[in-house]
């Protein structure tokens, strides 16, 4: 019985943690995309966000 709680107090954590992830993500997209706006490497970084932000998502 102990051992189904902390089952799901661990998928709770871990969903947790990936949520806490996919919103940092966003507000450091949204901040740097609002600080760099016209540079040229913003098209760099955007495309290594959404590369990295995917690969991420797949590997969980």
């Amino acid at each position: 019985m102990k051992s189904n709680t902390i089952l799901k107090n661990a998928k709770l954590l871990a969903w947790l943690c990936f949520l806490a992830i996919v919103v940092s993500w966003f507000l450091f997209y949204f901040w740097y995309s609002q600080l760099q706006k016209k540079s040229s490497l913003s098209l760099l970084f955007k495309k290594l966000y959404w590369f990295t932000h995917l690969a991420f998502l797949l590997f969980i």
